[in-house]
């Protein structure tokens, strides 16, 4: 999953010889640039960004040229297997705005399988719904991965289902350990973490760091929301899922797991956004964007200005650039653009922000808590 591990590379021409761009400067492209064996993109102070024209709300071949392009551009090193993590969490349907587009992976999926991987290399995992409700054969028909991905010969695999691993978090300030799918911590295997751009009634953003939480296993060992854990040991089983913590420690509680999972690739699908609760209510933004990066945080960082909201005003960004983690300011992150192939300096990104900014709704049958 971490890139700093040395596992094999499926694709040698991403590591050492393959230029991330190559284009003469009369287009704006980036000539070759490495920083080691690695593509100029790939620095915690760096984001690319995909913009596309929309005319309203997109249908499903935007969604998949969009992961198409940003895919070409950034031709990230792979290890023999792939696992693509989205944001499918629960029963709604792939246009509903809730989760990452089916169409929108089968992009990723699609590239993947132009850099020479077979199906057999690239699984979709997730681990959605709630304790007494957590079918994800059930929730991945629904959401339409049922009908785009197993065509292609992808396997969709449940990590409610998945056994786990338990790692140290290293100077956590509230996690001591977590409880990972084995899925994602598999040798010489990339991760893709592919969130979906929304609001958060809690997090005020639900992108990267958060979609992290779907990596964690069993399904009671994913509730950071709420005052888990409560004691050294706590599983988690009879945790009150209506009752959050305090805000203060959840958002340390996010920033602790950005610090211990470290997918190889994170990529926010915000060809349509959601506001509104994370939940039922809300709306759907058509933002024609796609953003992508090695730091979580850089990525979320981007993704919230985008949104039109302060990055200082979600409190997990606030708390991460307290402990002085890089890319928590817009202005220190060096962004991409996905341009004619490859990627451009882009000094103007915020010009995509939303306007009006998305909106954040507090849930009705959710007990919040002062930080």
């Amino acid at each position: 999953m971490d890139t700093r591990s040395g596992k094999r590379k499926r694709d040698e021409s991403a590591t050492i010889t393959s230029a991330l761009v190559h284009r003469n400067r009369d287009a704006g492209l980036i000539e070759e640039e490495f920083v080691g064996e690695s593509p100029i993109w790939q620095t915690e102070d760096t984001v690319c960004l995909l913009k596309t024209a929309l005319n309203g709300l997109p249908g499903p071949e935007t969604f998949h040229s969009a992961a198409l392009d940003l895919m070409r551009a950034l031709r990230p090193p792979l290890g023999a297997r792939v696992v693509i993590k989205p944001n499918v969490v629960w029963k709604m349907p792939a246009d509903s705005g809730f989760i990452t587009h089916p169409a929108f992976v089968g992009g990723l999926i699609d590239a993947l399988l132009e850099r020479g991987l077979s199906a057999n290399d690239i699984v979709v995992a997730e681990g959605g719904g709630i304790e007494d409700d957590h079918d994800m054969a059930e929730i991945f028909a629904i959401a339409g991965y049922s009908d785009e991905l197993p065509l292609r010969g992808i396997e969709l695999r449940d990590l409610n289902e998945d056994s786990s691993t338990e790692l140290e978090v290293n100077g956590g300030r509230v996690l001591r350990t977590i409880h990972v799918a084995h899925t994602i911590v598999g040798k010489e295997c990339t991760v893709i973490n592919v969130a979906k751009l929304k609001t958060h009634n809690f997090a005020t953003v639900t992108l990267c760091v958060k979609n992290m939480q779907g990596m964690l296993s069993p399904i009671h060992h994913r509730h950071l929301c709420t005052r888990y854990p409560r004691y050294a040991g706590d599983t988690g089983v009879g945790v009150d899922l209506n009752l959050v913590d305090n805000p203060l420690r959840f958002f340390d509680k996010l920033v602790d797991l950005s610090q211990t999972l470290h997918p190889d690739l994170h990529i926010i699908e915000g060809v349509t956004g959601r506001d509104g609760t994370g939940f039922q209510r809300g709306k759907n933004i058509p933002m024609g964007i796609a953003i992508a990066g090695i730091n979580p945080l850089a990525v979320d960082t981007v993704g919230a200005t985008l949104m039109g909201l302060d990055p200082q005003e979600v409190g997990f960004l606030r708390a991460a650039r307290k402990r002085g983690l890089p890319g928590t300011a817009p202005k220190q992150i060096r962004v991409l653009i996905v341009s004619n192939g490859g990627l451009a300096e882009c000094h103007d990104w915020q010009r995509y922000r939303a306007d009006p900014p998305f909106l954040v709704i507090q849930r009705d049958d959710i007990i919040y808590t002062k930080e």
